[in-house]
């Protein structure tokens, strides 16, 4: 059973077609991972220089109250910064929860503290701000608490920067990796391409261009008048039909010039006997 050419080639088309969306896909999937990488790149920066102003919006609020002399606007102006803290934080941590693609967990645990130590400081503030209604001596133990409910949410925002900054360095490793390997994945496919393309120029020339080209030869010297010629190709395609047609086609030739031949010889025969009696024949007369 002969196998057509045509279906080689589609089936190569095809193949290269299917190869060429598989290496794009893969590529643009890697791709589209690096732009929401860096997109949580941006967002953790932004996130790291938001809890640095947090940090120092609640030292300014330390600050203000462990002086000695607490007037009624700073003891309002200091709830009212803690209030808006704790509301940002609040809006911040629900999304953080709603990041399904970074590992939070550890980060929602330091700002569940952070929120701990906010009402901590937010209680502090309101016991001051009796003492200072009812014209009492401020206590070094409310000053202290204030303190330190302010150094350790300071220790908490820069813990909480520490997992940004892993997270950001995890971000660039993974964006990394993924660069490496659409590199290697083009070089390979660059490598694959050139051999396939040089496998099939090879192919192409063994199995059609140099049979093409014989045939070609072999229909000159039939043209000049040599019909003992005769081609063999083991091709299953259209080529090695095209090859057998040709030998028929020669061999049938070659047939019809041979009884050509014969009758040219047989005709010559009789003229010549023919002749023969005519010349006997007017002898005798």
């Amino acid at each position: 059973m002969k196998k057509k050419l045509s279906n080689y080639i589609i089936a190569a088309f095809f193949f290269n077609i299917f190869a060429i969306m598989c290496v794009g896909g893969v590529c643009i999937l890697m791709v589209k991972d690096m732009v929401r990488n860096i997109s949580n790149l941006e967002q953790r920066s932004s996130d790291i220089s938001w809890l640095y102003d947090v940090n120092n919006e609640i030292q300014e609020v330390v600050f203000l109250l462990h002086k000695q002399v607490v007037e009624a606007d700073t003891i309002s102006v200091s709830l009212k910064v803690v209030d808006e803290v704790r509301t940002d934080i609040t809006y911040y941590k629900q999304l953080e929860e709603d990041d399904q693609f970074i590992d939070n967990a550890e980060e929602l645990l330091l700002l569940d503290k952070v929120m701990d130590n906010l009402a901590w400081m937010k209680d502090t503030i309101l016991n001051i701000q009796k003492l200072l209604s009812s014209n009492s001596p401020l206590s070094e133990k409310d000053l202290s608490e204030l303190a330190d409910s302010g150094h350790n949410i300071r220790q908490l925002t820069e813990n909480i920067n520490e997992v940004h900054f892993k997270i950001i360095t995890k971000l660039v490793n993974e964006s990394y990796s993924k660069m490496y390997f659409i590199m290697f994945l083009y070089a390979t496919s660059a490598v694959v391409g050139i051999l396939a393309s040089s496998v099939g120029y090879v192919v192409l020339t063994r199995k059609t261009i140099t049979p093409i080209i014989d045939l070609a030869s072999a229909t000159e010297r039939v043209a000049s008048g040599d019909l003992g010629i005769r081609v063999g190709v083991d091709s299953e395609t259209e080529i090695g039909t095209l090859y057998d047609s040709f030998n028929v086609m020669t061999e049938k030739l070659q047939e019809h010039e041979k009884r050509r031949d014969e009758f040219n010889r047989e005709l010559e025969k009789q003229v010549m006997e023919r002749t023969s009696e005519l010349r006997a024949s007017e002898q005798s007369l």
